[in-house]
């Protein structure tokens, strides 16, 4: 597949992402919480997509160094700041896609540690809405632990316990991290410990 023929469907996938979130939002009144986290569960799923239908290191760092700058834009402007979500989120994509194109991480570990931000911190911040919990929450860590052990037995060859064992630091770094910076320091604590575990 050629790198401007992945860039379209990379920008129609997306497209089709935010019309989704608008029509929650909008249509639907789900609660904006949630309807962020869909977002960037779906964002995530584009690291598949960067890991197979690239070529060249630049276009796949293309659409998260674009986002990055959108949404920087956007969050200033709405929110007065830029350690939104909304910003560090395409940022650990830029990261990993950065890192996979000059061989620092494996396919397995680009599409995992980005899968584990996607769906084990948003599982965390939905299991905090439904609980009415306010900030982080052990149930959210627990949450975000058990789906991301579901994440790395689906989409990496490490084994159970090792599953088990980036979870738990992924949880933890989630856990500690402010709000926001976690959409860096959870995909890189798991990428981080996953390549150690390879060289084990």
């Amino acid at each position: 597949m050629s790198d401007a023929l992945s860039i379209l469907i990379s920008a129609c996938y997306m497209a089709v992402a935010i019309m989704l979130c608008l029509l929650l939002d909008r249509v639907f009144s789900v609660p904006r919480e949630i309807v962020r986290k869909v977002l960037h569960l779906l964002s995530s799923l584009w690291v598949i997509m960067m890991a197979y239908g690239f070529d060249s290191a630049a276009a796949r760092a293309l659409g998260p160094l674009l986002f990055t700058i959108i949404n920087a834009v956007y969050a200033y402007r709405k929110e007065g700041r830029l350690d939104s979500g909304l910003v560090t989120f395409p940022i650990s994509l830029f990261i990993i896609s950065l890192l996979f194109s000059h061989g620092y991480v494996s396919t397995d570990t680009a599409i995992s540690s980005m899968l584990v931000l996607g769906f084990g911190d948003g599982a965390a911040a939905v299991a905090g809405y439904f609980l009415r919990k306010t900030g982080k929450s052990i149930e959210g860590s627990l949450s975000m632990f058990l789906v991301s052990v579901a994440v790395l037995l689906l989409f990496s060859s490490l084994t159970l316990p090792w599953c088990i064992v980036v979870s738990i630091a992924s949880a933890v770094a989630e856990r500690i991290t402010p709000s926001g910076l976690d959409n860096l320091t959870v995909p890189l604590t798991c990428a981080l410990l996953m390549e150690v575990i390879c060289i084990l």
